[in-house]
């Protein structure tokens, strides 16, 4: 995978990538930060928290990492299945750095679809720790937190590990006529930021679960939204779910009493988009946005909140292929996107008056 560092405006990345940019603000301009290829589909993405690298996951088994300040890619690795040796999709990425030991500053978490989890040292090119779940589970989304794991897949199960003992904490499910929980596979699990004991699950069942470490046991339920890709996050006590599905894509909900707040419409000028979400998020910084990438009108588009209601921004499309993940910058205006046509943009935001 090839990395291309660029500054380019936003007529240049119509041309370039024969791309349909709109952008409702005049204000704002789009700018192109940088851009990868890949011979396969790209199926995460995730900055580091200090946005100094960013980690992509391919289709073909392939972890590329880059050092955003150098311009050069400085890990690389391709994951072989222990059973078949047949190269694995990579289908989720997160970043750990502990306090206490050196050797696990600077990890990637990757996960692939036969139930492998592996933290890798990204500095120094080796493999810390490396396990597979049970049942031959294939492990579909993560998310890190602190000290935490939390990884969901195929057999409907969520599962919470402490990172650095290398042990698993607690095992969510559904137990018949005690406990109501998943019945179909998990495609997104989030820790809530500010209560380590939440942990919110969901696939295809189209049930929002929310676990409470504490009692091990479901603490609320939202029905409503197929998820089918990491497009669950959290930001004060407000949910955002990414659907695949027709219209009602983008959804806010209250943690607290798991109640519709918003419907943010993919298209203003029709209730039925086509528009099959694979990737959301909170924006992360000061100010409120949300993204979201889909596959079916192969787009990405992001929503600036409004007089406390979120409008379309801004609308990237024309790619060929479905777009399958995205992340925003921890500490900057930058985003990722990529999918299907093994590309991924690096794309930046600006007022005019920055240029």
């Amino acid at each position: 995978m090839d990395y291309n560092r660029n500054d380019t405006i936003t007529q240049e990345l119509k041309a370039k990538f024969n791309l349909n940019v709109q952008i409702k603000d005049p204000q704002s301009r789009l700018f192109l930060k940088g851009y990868f290829k890949s011979d396969s589909e790209i199926h995460s993405s995730r900055f580091d928290k200090d946005d100094i690298m960013l980690a992509l996951g391919c289709s073909n088994g392939q972890v590329c990492v880059y050092d955003l300040t150098r311009s050069e890619k400085t890990a690389f690795y391709t994951y072989l299945s222990s059973k078949s040796n047949m190269k694995l999709p990579c289908t989720a990425l997160r970043w750990f750095s502990s306090e206490k030991s050196t050797k696990m500053r600077q990890v990637l978490i990757s996960a692939n679809t036969d139930g492998t989890i592996m933290y890798k040292n990204v500095k120094t090119d080796s493999t810390i720790y490396q396990f597979k779940e049970e049942d031959d589970n294939e492990v579909y989304c993560i998310d890190a937190l602190k000290n935490q794991l939390a990884t969901c897949g195929k057999d409907c199960k969520v599962r919470v590990y402490d990172i650095e003992a290398q042990t698993l904490q607690a095992t969510l499910e559904a137990i018949q006529w005690v406990q109501p929980g998943h019945n179909n596979k998990l495609f997104s699990v989030k820790i809530v930021p500010y209560e380590k004991n939440l942990v919110i699950s969901g696939g295809w069942d189209q049930n929002l679960v929310i676990w409470d470490l504490r009692q091990k046991c479901q603490a609320g339920c939202i029905v409503g939204p197929k998820i089918a890709g990491d497009t669950i996050d959290i930001r004060e006590g407000t949910i955002l779910t990414g659907a695949n599905r027709m219209s009602e894509q983008l959804q806010i909900w209250d943690l607290g009493t798991q109640k519709l707040i918003e419907n943010i419409k993919w298209d203003e000028k029709v209730d039925s988009a086509g528009a099959f979400i694979y990737g959301s998020q909170f924006g992360k910084g000061k100010g409120y946005c949300v993204g979201g990438v889909a596959h079916g009108t192969n787009e990405f588009k992001m929503f600036d909140r409004i007089k406390g209601s979120y409008k379309e921004a801004m609308q990237l499309g024309g790619f060929n292929k479905g777009l399958y993940t995205m992340d925003f910058a921890n500490t900057s205006n930058k985003c990722v996107i990529g999918g299907g046509d093994g590309i991924c943009l690096m794309l930046a935001i600006v007022p005019n008056k920055d240029q």
